[in-house]
């Protein structure tokens, strides 16, 4: 009569639970990152958003067209709205036409 051992039973279903959990944990991981970064300058947005904000140059420069065009007409918001696109490029938030964050990158 052969008995087998409960403990081995428990062994395996525990290395199959941890197995289970790290795939699952690597699918969660994924789809929490943080999207790709833009190929877009940042210290050149800062620059185009500084200096001819109001004027839309730096969205013209991200690709968001419509919106520069807008800024245009309205003076950048009489330069609220490009006063907040500035703070919002320097904190890294600011994105281009893709959606992607336009960030400082220290290679």
């Amino acid at each position: 009569m052969h008995q087998t051992n409960p403990l081995n039973h428990c062994f395996a279903q525990a290395s199959v639970c941890r197995v289970d959990l790290n795939n699952e944990m690597k699918k969660m991981n994924e789809m929490i990152s943080t999207p790709e970064s833009s190929d877009k300058n940042f210290f050149l947005l800062l620059v185009l958003c500084f200096l001819l904000g109001v004027f839309g140059v730096h969205r013209f420069y991200c690709g968001k067209i419509k919106s520069g065009i807008f800024m245009i007409l309205t003076i950048g918001g009489l330069g609220v709205w490009a006063a907040a696109d500035f703070v919002i490029a320097c904190f890294g938030e600011f994105t281009d036409a893709e959606g992607k964050k336009i960030k400082y990158n220290n290679y």
